[in-house]
């Protein structure tokens, strides 16, 4: 069950986690497990090098998938990468490759989750952390035509763990560089309206 202590610490857990203070994101998380069934984001446990406790959010949410009859593909590779932390190489192969097919399937059939390039991400992150460069490029490429990246996105791609292969190339840097850039022209842009409404 969860209820609305659980919700009100998820909003805290996600807003630490937007800007990077993933220790404080994790007391929270911590917080929400102990009153209820809530699985915060996995991503934010590896992110910390808590890949103990992301391993077991991780088969967590798996029992919970296979309850259900209907597994989360779309977080497949941050399980992949869990159980790849803990040693589960085979196991973790399984998820990556699930990841893959999900998202180039979707790229294929243009479903939202290509649209909004968050398919790209992961297949980006996927290939990166498989040691695959070319199709990880490939795919920031793809990702780096958005014309706004919301703030967590931006922390997100700074940190990610499944990039620390590429983390400290020119190129990944550059697109870094340019998710910040779009993200802080639109926070201006946002600013400036506010202001002129009077709202500032």
């Amino acid at each position: 069950m969860i209820n609305d202590s659980t919700l009100y610490l998820d909003e805290l857990f996600l807003v630490e986690s937007e800007f990077g203070n993933y220790e404080e994101a994790i007391k929270l998380g911590n917080r929400a497990i102990k009153i209820s069934l809530f699985i915060p984001d996995l991503t934010i446990y590896s992110i910390a090098g808590h890949d103990k406790e992301a391993y077991l959010l991780a088969k967590k949410l798996v029992e919970s998938y296979k309850k259900v009859g209907t597994p989360n593909l779309q977080l497949s590779h941050r399980i992949g990468f869990t159980f790849w932390q803990m040693g589960k190489k085979e196991e973790a192969k399984n998820y990556f490759n699930q990841q893959i097919k999900y998202d180039e399937e979707s790229i294929k059939l243009d479903r939202d989750i290509a649209q909004s390039k968050f398919a790209q991400y992961d297949l980006a992150a996927t290939y990166a952390f498989l040691g695959n460069k070319v199709k990880a490029y490939q795919y920031l490429d793809d990702f780096n035509t958005l014309n706004f990246y919301p703030i967590w996105w931006v922390t997100l791609a700074k940190h990610d763990p499944e990039f620390n292969s590429i983390r400290n190339e020119g190129r990944f840097k550059k697109i870094l560089e340019n998710m910040e850039a779009k993200y802080q022209a639109e926070h201006e842009r946002v600013r400036k309206w506010l202001e002129e409404q009077g709202m500032l």
